[in-house]
């Protein structure tokens, strides 16, 4: 769990974080659910994975990040 207190309190674990070739991180997010639209909400979560990764780390976080969809089969 990843927590800080400053801009306001936010904390959150975001399901997986990619790094790329050049050391930049990309958050992600998996969902099991048949309908495969991405919700402002879950565009929100990311935002605020990114925050926390980027102030817990102290690494650049880049400005988009993936929902994963897992189907059930």
């Amino acid at each position: 769990m990843l927590k800080i207190n400053n801009p306001i309190p936010l904390c959150g674990k975001p399901d997986v974080v990619w790094k790329t070739r050049d050391g930049t991180l990309i958050v992600g997010d998996y969902k099991s659910r048949e309908n495969q639209q991405v919700y402002e909400s879950e565009v929100i979560q990311l935002s605020v994975y990114k925050l926390l990764v980027e102030r817990t780390q102290k690494r650049s976080v880049a400005d988009y990040g993936f929902i994963h969809f897992k189907i059930k089969i």
